[in-house]
């Protein structure tokens, strides 16, 4: 099987749009209590990106987390490639556009998707170092681009949200 590649892409906007709509509300009829947000590039405008959708749904606490997971295995196909534990769930809900939903506890270590975010509305220059990063990874193996991102993820959360230079 060939490795997986990163790629920069840009999709019409208005298919995004429809996705977005599409699977924001599957996920919050089957989730009625969670907080759900768009997060990932498509959540900030304008940024480069594989313009995949990722949505977040955040539940109170672990007994939550349980059913919330329960009831959308019924729906979609838990994400394989990514990390999975008792507050930390990744599903994948459309490959055309691909769609992921991230589920996690409110306030867990997992936690991580609006601070940064945050960090990256509010700085420029972050999200410009964002940016670059993905520039730099195009065309290369996805699970090493993973790994990049999720250090730069980490230095700017462990700095407060300001510049990791």
């Amino acid at each position: 099987m060939e490795e997986e590649l990163f790629r920069l892409q840009q999709i019409e906007p208005t298919r995004l749009a429809s996705a977005r709509t599409r699977y924001i509300d599957l996920v919050q009829r089957a989730l009625p209590g969670a907080d759900i947000r768009e997060v990932g590039s498509t959540a900030l405008g304008d940024v480069i990106g594989k313009q995949d959708i990722d949505i977040l749904a955040r539940v109170a606490d672990e007994a939550a987390f349980r059913i919330a997971c329960q009831a959308l295995d019924m729906i979609f196909a838990r994400d394989a490639q990514q990390m999975a534990n008792a507050r930390y769930q990744a599903y994948v809900l459309s490959h055309d556009p691909q769609v992921s939903l991230q589920v996690t506890i409110t306030g867990c270590r997992h936690d991580v998707f609006l601070p940064f975010l945050d960090a990256l509305r509010a700085d420029r220059q972050l999200l410009d170092a964002y940016q670059q990063l993905k520039r730099d990874w195009d065309g290369r193996p996805m699970q090493a681009y993973r790994k990049a991102k999720a250090r730069f993820i980490r230095r700017v959360l462990r700095n407060g949200g300001t510049r990791t230079d």
